[in-house]
């Protein structure tokens, strides 16, 4: 953290990335920290719902967050802050959500694209795009999703990441 701490600060930018969190011996979270522009931690969120998914059994190694859905004020704007499957839940985005009830400008949230499913791959990434369009249609913000691209796992594309070309959105 103390690398991204310092490049934010010297480009005076806020910026919010991922990481492991251990909290305790046996306790993981799957966390963001949002750095402000002077390098200083705007805070902390961690992820709230941990998938059971075949590809992703999350739930062996992360604990459920246990901070609620909360807002970071940045130099620019208000973000609240979701990380992969959370945004797939209606009361962090919703209007009378916890992000945008706490005065989010920018909700935020990313999730992943399992590889080598041809009759799958491109209904999920529409599912993917529609819900982050309905979420900044619902409740009138910038929606901001970012992703991981390339392959996880064996060659033959264990995972596959997919790229956004078109974020983020803004309802009329």
């Amino acid at each position: 953290m103390q690398a991204i701490a310092k490049v934010a600060k010297e480009c005076g930018v806020s910026v919010v990335t991922p990481f492991f969190e251990k909290r305790a011996p046996g306790v993981y979270h799957n966390s963001v920290v949002v750095v402000g522009t002077h390098g200083e931690t705007l805070g902390l969120y961690r992820k709230m719902h941990i998938p059971d998914d075949p590809l992703f059994m999350e739930k062996y190694y992360f604990t459920p967050g246990d901070l609620g859905f909360l807002t970071f004020e940045t130099k620019t704007a208000k973000v609240g802050t979701l990380i992969c499957w959370d945004q797939w839940y209606p009361e962090a985005a919703r209007p009378d959500g916890h992000a945008r009830r706490r005065g989010a400008d920018v909700p935020h949230g990313d999730w992943l694209a399992p590889g080598g499913e041809a009759e799958y791959g491109a209904a999920q990434v529409s599912a993917w795009q529609t819900m982050q369009r309905s979420h900044a249609i619902a409740n009138g913000v910038f929606v901001v999703a970012v992703n991981r691209v390339g392959h996880e796992g064996p060659k033959d594309g264990e995972l596959e990441f997919w790229v956004i070309r078109s974020w983020p959105i803004r309802s009329a």
